[in-house]
């Protein structure tokens, strides 16, 4: 199979496939929470969604998340709740 064909053939993993639907998805929830939120809040939100692909991906796929991932996430965390407020 040519490197081409590997590369289209990943189009239809089902994980691909889910993976853009729910990009897609965020979009259109986006949209309105960027409506009625400040700018200032709603686009460090978006951040979250780092730490929630390595939560995903520890969950779904059986990732391994270092300490520093963690504490990653944590402070990815802390950090929107922090604008947030």
């Amino acid at each position: 199979m040519t490197r081409a064909g590997v590369n289209l053939s990943a189009l239809f993993d089902p994980f691909i496939i889910g993976g853009v639907f729910c990009y897609f998805l965020s979009f259109l929830l986006f949209l309105p929470w960027l409506a009625v939120r400040p700018v200032s809040v709603a686009v460090p939100a978006a951040g979250l969604t780092y730490a929630l692909v390595a939560v995903a991906g520890w969950v779904l796929r059986g990732e391994t998340l270092t300490a520093m991932q963690i504490t990653g996430i944590v402070a990815v965390g802390i950090g929107v709740w922090m604008l947030a407020k």
